[in-house]
């Protein structure tokens, strides 16, 4: 059983990791988006027998969102290389998310955003797992809490 679901595991982080931005996601092999949804529907049932662990109602709310997520993302294509660039990024996303709450290590999970500089109309991707966004979050927060209050203006 956990061979069976290592192995649709494999085939879904395989499916979405094709948009990694590097020559080697040309080589990378294309999964269908029947047979992605397949091995989503056999992850389900893994997952009732509690493999690779027990998931709470939460969890399972989370993982129905997510699954009719991937749904709606893969509908009207045969792969994942048909879409958007933004779906692409979406799609990504949410194999993090479902990664995080299969595994249970949500600050490990990676969340990529396009992001333009000032001046370009080229978009880049910044990859930061949910640790590194918190600590920046912490850091941002600090630094501005640092400075003296004196917004007020004239008092008078």
């Amino acid at each position: 059983m956990t061979r069976q679901f290592l192995f649709h595991a494999l085939l879904i982080a395989t499916a979405c990791f094709l948009w990694t931005g590097s020559a080697s996601a040309e080589k990378a092999p294309i999964v269908p988006a029947d047979e992605f949804l397949a091995a989503f529907d056999d992850l389900r049932a893994d997952l009732e027998e509690g493999v690779p662990r027990e998931l709470s109602r939460r969890e399972w709310r989370d993982f129905d969102r997510i699954h009719q997520r991937f749904q709606y993302l893969l509908s009207d294509v045969d792969d994942a290389t048909q879409l958007p660039s933004q779906q692409q990024l979406a799609l990504y996303n949410l194999q993090g998310e479902l990664d995080g709450l299969i595994m249970g290590g949500i600050r490990d999970q990676r969340v990529c955003t396009e992001q333009r500089n000032v001046g370009s109309r080229i978009a880049r991707r910044n990859c930061r797992t949910v640790a590194e966004i918190e600590e920046e979050r912490i850091r941002a927060r600090d630094w501005l809490q640092s400075f003296p209050l004196q917004l007020q203006g004239p008092q008078g």
